[in-house]
């Protein structure tokens, strides 16, 4: 064969080689596989909870909190007059349905009244050895006695205040010659006016009344009552709402507290002192004239007036 027959031959076979490989380098590019893109996490995934045998079960939901709101309050009493019970300024439940323990404030002798849900007035008891210091507020200490403060200080002039304890009168007492009277001043070293006490946990704690409805009133607690000796009421904290506080009153069944100003009732969810830091549940206005008491009665609550009157609410839960 002639030289450059072969040639061309030679020529035309390499170029033929050439193009098949092109064609397959593009075959294989075209065909290529495209992996998946990878699965987006959520930034904030739900949780689940694993059961023993590893199967997921849904997230419980949160409970509800129980709702509390008071019913209109409605006139039920006036306290009889000419009985001596004159300027009631507080009352607590006493272990008979229907009837209460009542006491007069400043200017008044040093008794203890004994009234029912209608006004009359049952006892008179006259608490011998002590004198009417001001007389601001009665609760139930848990061990069944009553406790009475004297604890009101308008002029804020007073050096030490006192917290007065009595057994509950039986229904023929007309004299008490034993009690217990507990002299304590502020931990804070200043004068408090004071007309509002509870009782929790079996401690006494103590609500200011500030001059005017714009201020927090401060929350005092007395860790232990005991005669011979100063006791000191620690500061807590501030009460959150604004107000002229008047009186309070704790139901540890409920586990509520009722804080009573001039022109609203406050209540609050309390299982521990640091529920006392919370605002309250509950807010209603209210004009019943210049209140001074509060209690808590069954399912109701309990306000009077320093002119007598007893006012009453339903306590309503949702």
């Amino acid at each position: 064969m002639p030289a450059t027959k072969q040639i061309c031959i030679f020529s035309f076979l390499f170029l033929l080689l050439a193009s098949c490989t092109n064609n397959s380098d593009t075959i294989s590019t075209n065909n290529a596989i495209t992996p998946p893109p990878a699965r987006q996490e959520s930034m904030h995934p739900t949780p689940t909870i694993m059961t023993p045998n590893n199967t997921p079960t849904p997230t419980p939901m949160k409970k509800n909190t129980q709702t509390i709101s008071l019913s209109p309050f409605i006139r039920i009493a006036q306290i009889e007059n000419g009985n001596g019970l004159k300027e009631l300024s507080g009352q607590t439940p006493t272990d008979k349905r229907g009837e209460f323990w009542g006491i007069n404030d400043k200017g008044n002798d040093p008794e203890i009244f004994r009234f029912s849900i209608n006004g009359s007035v049952l006892q008179q008891v006259e608490i011998k050895k002590i004198k009417n210091d001001d007389w601001e507020a009665i609760a139930q200490h848990p061990d069944g006695s009553l406790l009475i403060g004297g604890v009101g200080d308008n002029d804020r002039k007073k050096d030490e205040y006192y917290i007065h304890q009595i057994e509950a009168p039986k229904r023929t007492d007309e004299k008490i010659k034993t009690v217990e009277s507990y002299e304590f001043v502020y931990s804070d070293k200043r004068r408090h006016n004071c007309e509002a006490m509870f009782v929790f946990n079996s401690k006494v704690y103590l609500i200011t009344k500030e001059e005017n409805e714009h201020q927090h009133s401060k929350i005092y607690r007395l860790d232990t009552l005991r005669s011979g000796r100063k006791l000191t009421a620690k500061v807590v904290t501030n009460l959150t709402e604004p107000g002229i506080v008047t009186d309070a009153a704790y139901d540890q069944t409920k586990k509520l507290l009722a804080v009573l100003t001039y022109n609203q009732i406050m209540l609050f969810r309390v299982t521990n002192e640091r529920d006392l830091f919370n605002a309250p549940m509950f807010r209603m206005a209210i004009d019943l004239k210049q209140c001074e008491g509060v209690c808590f009665y069954g399912d109701e609550i309990l306000v009077s007036n320093e002119e007598g009157e007893l006012w009453a609410a339903k306590i309503e839960q949702g």
